[in-house]
């Protein structure tokens, strides 16, 4: 079963996040899939399983199984049922021939999942405190003036990482090189925007196109 956890974003109301963004001009779903209980992989291929096994750590196998569990979910409910998944040179999935768009990202208990008609990008993380190398060797001048506590690091790191997800060239961008902030606010790069939430004691940022039509949901997947 699915079920909504829009209630369990601290600080959100589902009608309130509508109202704020109603200027958008695409269709965009999000989901959210809470790993906290035990899930059943029985319906991925052997290829995905084959995928997961490759990792050392087992939750780390958790995340990946979830992550294809979740990617199965969220095309079956909009419909996309044949389907074929290929990387770009820098290892960005996309549906072969469809041009419908998807990001997905995970952390610890959370594996999360952006769609839309257009390319995207997303991230979540645990807010964790700051790492100091990190924000001298990855941030730009006016993003380390930005960060003032844990809560704003992870916030323009998630950010950052979301741009590179949705422009698809993972490092080969340099982090330095282009800055998520201007004037104490979240920048606009590319004609791209921005939309940061805090999800419990995580932190998603989601790189887009401007839209018009927004949806957003929150859901767990519990599997026995």
């Amino acid at each position: 079963m699915i079920r909504k956890l829009t209630n369990n974003v601290k600080g959100l109301s589902c009608k309130n996040f509508f109202s704020k963004w109603r200027y958008f001009k695409s269709i965009w779903k999000q989901y959210i899939f809470k790993n906290r209980r035990s899930y059943n992989f029985k319906y991925l291929s052997e290829e995905e399983i084959a995928k997961a096994n490759r990792y050392k750590i087992e939750d780390d196998k958790k995340r990946s199984l979830l992550s294809s569990y979740l990617l199965k979910y969220v095309l079956k409910d909009n419909n996309v049922n044949n389907y074929n998944i290929i990387v770009n040179e820098f290892g960005k999935p996309y549906l072969e021939g469809n041009k419908f768009y998807f990001n997905i990202s995970h952390s610890h208990d959370f594996v999360v999942c952006a769609i839309s008609n257009k390319e995207v990008g997303i991230d979540i993380e645990k807010v964790r405190p700051v790492n100091e190398l990190v924000l001298n060797k990855c941030f730009t001048d006016e993003e380390r003036d930005f960060v003032k506590n844990e809560q704003d690091f992870i916030k323009v790191w998630t950010l950052k990482e979301s741009y590179i997800k949705h422009i698809g060239t993972g490092l080969k961008t340099k982090l330095n090189s282009f800055s998520v902030i201007s004037n104490q606010s979240l920048n606009r790069l590319n004609d791209l925007m921005f939309t940061s939430l805090k999800v419990e004691d995580y932190q998603m940022s989601i790189c887009h196109h401007p839209f018009k039509h927004f949806q957003l949901n929150y859901l767990t997947h519990p599997i026995k």
